[in-house]
């Protein structure tokens, strides 16, 4: 025997079985409770990145040493020398780069 070469509704080759109603029920709560565990994981994210960015903060005592990113202020030993504030020009004491 012989089949067609395809169904007259061309959207009913990528749909489903048919399900009963219980059957759609089981599938929607199934759905529901996933969807609710993906949003607790998700909101435990976003909540672990809040806790570490306000940990890393309260490691720097100047918000200055931010500007840069991983700068831990003169206690990492990374500092930057100040910039000159007179006359633009760098001072005799500064190292040339």
């Amino acid at each position: 025997m012989r089949r067609a070469a395809g169904p007259a509704d061309p959207q009913a080759a990528r749909r489903g079985p048919d399900l009963t109603r219980e059957q759609t029920a089981t599938l929607r709560a199934r759905q529901k409770s996933r969807n609710r565990v993906m949003l607790a994981v998700l909101l435990g994210l976003i909540v672990l990145f809040f806790a570490l960015t306000i940990s890393r903060m309260s490691q720097v005592s100047d918000p200055q040493a931010l500007t840069r990113p991983g700068a831990l202020g003169p206690a990492g030993g990374n500092a930057v020398p100040p910039m000159p504030t007179q006359g633009g020009a760098p001072s005799a004491t500064a190292p040339s780069r």
